[in-house]
């Protein structure tokens, strides 16, 4: 099995909060608020994702990353 790597909350938080913003900053100067259900959605997506990455094996650390970002970035679109 490849290289696991350990994505704590906080760092998980951040890369969310980043895409949050990067993907809603073309249409607003405006923060984005998300409200509880949405949150707790999102959070259980990721959970059942972060499952996913830890049986999946990957052909390299930028394959890995980019299907990281690929996955946090379709849960985003699907949620907000």
């Amino acid at each position: 099995m490849g290289k696991k790597i350990k994505i704590t909350e906080s760092t998980l938080s951040r890369i969310i909060e980043r895409m949050v913003n990067e993907q809603h900053s073309t249409s607003t100067d405006q923060p984005t608020t998300i409200n509880a259900g949405v949150e707790t959605n999102i959070v259980i997506a990721l959970i059942d994702t972060l499952k996913m990455w830890e049986r999946k094996e990957y052909k390299s650390d930028e394959s890995r990353w980019k299907e990281y970002y690929s996955d946090i970035e379709n849960i985003l679109k699907k949620h907000i």
